[in-house]
């Protein structure tokens, strides 16, 4: 199953995003274009070469200093993209359902460990899966007229049944639109799946004894009723 290409958070305050962005053009801003004008204006006006050779060694310098400034935000975008993973592995790690992102195309983008351990994929095998390759052409097909209306930008839950090593598993299903702002289809797509199994089994076992006992009150030679207080 499913996370995707993780994008550095649209939630994020503002001057944490920006500051080291903002660092290397106001550097620009101040120091190389005034230079460069600088060394155009002299050079235009006649004055001594060796102030003109000044003036461009600054702005190779402001040049090196916007590069180091790009540089260190670079660096930064990445720790900060690799904290926001392991934020997420570390949340979704510890939800009790099969977690994963697919985009439009059905392309598994991320999954949670628990969904990586149930589908028998290792996480460096993930971006040549699908949904229909990690689920089987039969519990696809049961989910796909629930992945079309997703991909319509609708949220639909249902439930379904699969066996696994001999036995009958029971899970609720909830799909969930990546949907972009403005009317636009949506991108991609959360798939979370929770077992359901145990409470499953007891409706069942309800069931039966509810049927049971109606079998022996029908059949009983006498006429019984329940009357509340």
């Amino acid at each position: 199953m499913a996370k995707p290409a993780l994008h550095l958070s649209r939630h994020s305050p503002a001057w944490l995003t920006l500051g080291p962005l903002a660092l290397g053009l106001l550097l620009i801003a101040a120091l190389w274009l005034p230079a460069l004008l600088a060394v155009v204006a002299e050079q235009d006006s006649g004055l001594p070469g060796r102030r003109r050779e000044h003036l461009f060694l600054l702005s190779l310098l402001a040049t090196a200093l916007v590069v180091v400034a790009i540089g260190g935000f670079i660096r930064w975008a990445h720790r900060r993209h690799d904290d926001l993973q392991r934020r997420l592995r570390d949340i979704t790690n510890n939800i009790p359902a099969l977690i994963g992102h697919f985009d439009a195309q059905e392309r598994c983008q991320f999954a949670n460990d628990p969904a990586l351990r149930w589908h028998g994929i290792r996480r460096e095998e993930l971006a040549q899966h699908s949904l229909r390759s990690a689920l089987g052409e039969e519990n696809y097909d049961h989910h796909l007229p629930y992945l079309r209306k997703v991909l319509q930008g609708e949220t639909v839950q249902f439930e379904g049944k699969v066996q696994r090593k001999g036995a009958d598993v029971y899970y609720q299903a909830h799909l969930v639109p990546e949907q972009l702002e403005g009317p636009d289809a949506p991108r991609g797509f959360y798939l979370m799946t929770f077992d359901v199994t145990a409470l499953k089994q007891a409706e069942l076992r309800q069931r039966t004894s509810e049927q049971r006992l109606r079998g022996i009150a029908d059949n009983l030679p006498v006429l019984i009723t329940c009357v509340d207080r």
